[in-house]
């Protein structure tokens, strides 16, 4: 087993074995660039020593056509690289009829702070592993994959076809080989991993994938890997391929973006309007028990002439029933709490996928953007229903003392962050900026229990933070 050295943050460890051959032709190779740290594999195929010599030449030609290269995009460096190798191939069997035949596979990682650019000729394969699952694969340049291709065959059944080993496009045997390559963003912790046929053949592609990614230590997960390859083929008469296998881990985030697929963009859309549902329905179910104050007045001016109940019995039925409300009351609101913090980290997590959006996507679809702006409303939304919420639980606070001086202070707190917010975004509410202007949830008559335009000063807050509400649900509605 092998540690790779390199100058780059990358983390990367490679092993190569005999298997049950008797020699190796697989190549492994890497090198510092100054597009990037490279790294490829390469599985030689030829009669004597010359499956050897086509994959070292063939690694040799590449890191040398990449460190000479002088052009920018990295695509066409490892492009031109490949073709540089299968040309070099050409020449050397018109040079020595004796290596007549020869060619190999390559498959080649070229990353960078930017991206990871992946190329490939051959069944030799690049995996790209993300939480122990496969994000990315290379599509083999073989006979039964076309078969893949077209269903008739599926990847299993592939793996264990006795004419497997039959490939349509490798470096040496013909001319004008081109590679497929691809650039793809990748994340912390990602793993791209490299492997001949001797790795990915000798096991189901699940376990494969469970051991490459799911081992905790890069070094741990390329020695499982060999180990279990020569044990598998050890068990089924010891005569299996050459195997090789080499794991670069990366330790941040590229700059470039994943690009969002439609079933992404489409689970999104579902997100947002679940979220809007959700804060819709919980604001109905508050609405609908939160009951307000009944006085002892309004309940005898409502009573029948001839009924036969006095002043104290019928104050005592009322407290019963505002404890009873009270309690029913606070049950909603704790309930409706514990759903708005679950779908404001639901918020926040849709939030974090929207920003890694790549910019292209947000251009070609403007439905993206328009989410992202929905989301941050209903979020707003979302803190105007609990300062309300709050507000109403003080209107029915009847003692002065600490408790009411509390709330009133976390509502005002509450209010201030929403303030921030809506200059932040640029929302004008005539009504409630002339709340926040007059600091009505400071002033003293919001603590005065016993002033009797106390109610209706608090519902002038409520009525202010209704408006800013209405406010932004309407541009919501026009974006």
């Amino acid at each position: 087993m092998k540690p790779i050295d390199t100058k780059t943050p990358f983390v990367a460890i490679a092993e190569s074995r005999i298997g049950g051959r008797r020699e190796n032709q697989d190549t492994c190779a890497w090198q510092d660039t100054k597009h990037g740290f490279l790294l490829l594999v390469c599985d030689g195929m030829g009669g004597g020593p010359s499956g050897k010599i086509a994959s070292q030449m063939a690694a040799d030609a590449i890191v040398n056509s990449v460190l000479d290269s002088t052009e920018s995009d990295r695509r066409d460096v490892l492009a031109r690289a490949i073709r540089d190798a299968g040309q070099a191939l050409l020449s050397a069997q018109d040079s020595d009829p004796r290596l007549k035949g020869m060619g190999t596979t390559v498959t080649a990682l070229l990353i960078n702070r930017q991206s990871a650019v992946v190329a490939h000729v051959g069944d030799s394969r690049i995996y790209q592993l993300r939480g122990g699952c496969k994000v990315f694969r290379t599509f083999d340049h073989s006979h039964v994959f076309e078969l893949v291709k077209t269903k008739a065959l599926t990847e299993e059944d592939a793996r264990l076809a006795a004419d497997s080993n039959i490939i349509t496009r490798a470096l040496g045997p013909m001319e004008n080989v081109e590679p497929d390559i691809e650039e793809l963003p990748y994340e912390k912790g990602d793993r791209f991993m490299l492997c001949t046929d001797g790795i990915w053949g000798a096991m189901p592609e699940k376990e494969l994938i469970k051991i490459a990614g799911g081992t905790k230590a890069v070094a741990g997960a390329v020695e499982s890997l060999a180990i279990k390859v020569d044990e598998i083929g050890q068990s089924h008469g010891g005569t299996h391929d050459n195997l090789t296998v080499a794991i670069l881990q990366t330790p941040f985030n590229s700059k470039l973006k994943q690009k969002m697929s439609t079933r992404i963009k489409y689970t999104l859309y579902a997100l947002a309007a679940i979220c809007c549902l959700s804060l819709l329905g919980n604001f109905v179910q508050y609405k609908m028990h939160a009951r307000t104050s009944y006085t002892t007045e309004e309940a005898l001016a409502d009573m029948p002439a001839d009924a036969m109940v006095t002043r104290a019995e019928l104050e005592k039925i009322l407290a019963d029933e505002r404890a009873r409300n009270d309690a029913e009351l606070q049950k909603y609101r704790d309930e409706i709490r514990n759903q708005d913090e679950d779908y404001a980290r639901k918020l926040a997590e849709f939030r974090q996928i929207l920003s890694d959006v790549a910019p292209e996507d947000k251009k070609s679809d403007p439905k993206i953007n328009v989410i992202a702006e929905d989301a941050t409303n209903m979020q707003v939304v979302n803190e105007i229903n609990a300062i309300i919420s709050q507000l109403e639980q003080i209107k029915t606070m009847r003692e002065k003392g600490d408790a009411l001086d509390k709330s009133v202070a976390n509502a005002s707190k509450e209010m201030n962050k929403l303030t921030a917010k809506v200059k932040e975004m640029k929302i004008h509410d005539p009504e409630f900026e002339k709340c926040v202007d007059k600091k009505w949830i400071t002033n003293s008559i919001t603590k005065d229990v016993v002033n009797p335009k106390r109610e209706g000063h608090i519902k002038a807050i409520i009525k202010a933070l209704e408006s800013l509400r209405s406010t932004i649900k309407q541009q919501s509605k026009k974006s």
